[in-house]
Parts: C-alpha cells; structure tokens; sequence
C-alpha cells in the first residue's frame, strides 16, 4: 500500500486545529504510540506556516527536545525567541532546582507550584502577543504523576478557559495508567480525542482513530501508520474527516 506523508488523517487533522481557532485536542494513547512525535510534527508544521506555539514538556529538557526534532529534519531553533516558546517541566527533577529560570531554549520550573505554571502559561501568551497560538502539553499524565490525580483534575480546567482565550490545544495522555472515570473527566474537556495504539509484533503496529470531534462528522475506524525519520506517515486512503 502507498504511504505518504501529511495527508489521509493526519493531514485533515492538522486541518481540524489550523480551521478552528480555539479547538482543544487530546491525544490519548499507551507508550511508544507516536503521541509525542506527533506533537513535534504537529509544532513543526504550524511554525512552517507561521503559527505561534507554545510547547510544554514534562519529560524531556528544553535542549533536548530541540535536538530530537533535528533528528527528524525539524530544526526550530530559528524560532526560538520569536514564534515558538518552550516550557521545561522535566528537568527539576534531575537537578532539584524548583525556581522558574529562563534558558537559552525557554524557561523552566517545577509544576508543583501549580500557580506559578499558570502564571508562567498567561504571561508566555503576553510574550507571544495577539493573534492565535497554540499550546502542546506533552504529556498530561506526566504532569498528574508530579502533582497528584486531584490536583490535576481542579487544574486542567482553568488551563483549559485560559487556553481557549488564546488559541488551540494539543494535549497527549497516557491511557494505561488512568481509570476510565478520569478519563472520561479529562475528555469532557476537549473538542477533539484522538485514540492511539501500538502493538508489538514482528513489526511494530500503530494505528489512530478519532474518538470524539463535537464540531463535526468524523470516522471511527482504526488507520494504520507508521513513524519514520520524517515523522508519522498515514497509509494512503486513510478514510478523511467529513
């Protein structure tokens, strides 16, 4: 079968965030599923057309999430300080360091202080000033293992409102680790859930499917890619959107 890369799902996925100026995705999947590739895809492409992005990560640094997107042919770095902000939640945990400090790459704190994130998050949407943005949170789950489930659950819907003042969402979530009722919470937030899955084989085998798209029709059938060197590559005729 033919593969190509952005279009068939993927492609109209990116279409759904880029149409809808205030859409709030979430990605929902077990590890190694391509949630976190298809964030630095999705970062990538928007910055390509001149989008502002806000990308927080809880699990890699700042630095070396700029490198990880080289190695798929993504260099960022000249947006660095213009369109693009990185936010690093990971590497207080490595070095103690808890206070908000800037990089050469972003800035960085620890998320326990759950306040100073969301004054961190409003005060980036002044940096970036009018116009959309979008922000990337990979992963949520991350952010629940530090702060605890209940914390999180009060948190999620103030980032959320603030969000949805400024732009779009794109927010990756690990499913294995969650019950199914805050699951079903964190999803009634989102306009957008997309389910990912890999299974382990001779080869390796992901698929994607949209779960949920409150502002349309959508397809509920599994779609196969793969990731490669240039990212997430739909198979062609991947059913689309309506």
């Amino acid at each position: 079968m033919d593969e190509q890369s952005l279009t068939g799902t993927f492609r109209n996925l990116l279409d759904i965030v880029d149409d809808d100026p205030h859409i709030l995705g979430l990605y929902v999947g077990s590890p190694g599923s391509g949630r976190s590739v298809l964030c630095k895809q999705y970062a990538h492409e928007f910055l390509k057309s001149g989008r502002k992005v806000i990308y927080i990560s809880t699990e890699r640094s700042s630095a070396d999430l700029v490198e990880r997107m080289l190695g798929h042919g993504w260099d960022v770095k000249p947006y660095l300080r213009s369109s693009l902000r990185l936010v690093d939640l990971y590497s207080w945990l490595e070095d103690g360091v808890q206070e908000y400090t800037e990089t050469p790459f972003g800035s960085r704190l620890c998320p326990m202080n759950t306040t100073d994130l969301q004054l961190a998050i409003g005060r980036l949407y002044e940096e970036l000033g009018a116009g959309w943005s979008i922000i990337i949170f990979d992963s949520l789950s991350t952010l629940i293992g530090m702060i605890g489930e209940e914390r999180a659950i009060r948190l999620v819907p103030s980032i959320v409102a603030k969000v949805r003042q400024h732009g779009s969402a794109v927010v990756t979530l690990t499913s294995e680790i969650h019950s199914k009722s805050t699951l079903a919470k964190l999803s009634s937030l989102f306009d957008l859930v997309v389910e990912m899955q890999v299974e382990a084989g001779e080869n390796l085998e992901r698929r994607l499917r949209i779960s949920k798209y409150t502002l349309g029709h959508h397809p509920d059938t599994w779609m196969p890619f793969r990731i490669l060197d240039q990212g997430i590559i739909m198979q062609a005729g991947s059913a689309r959107v309506a």
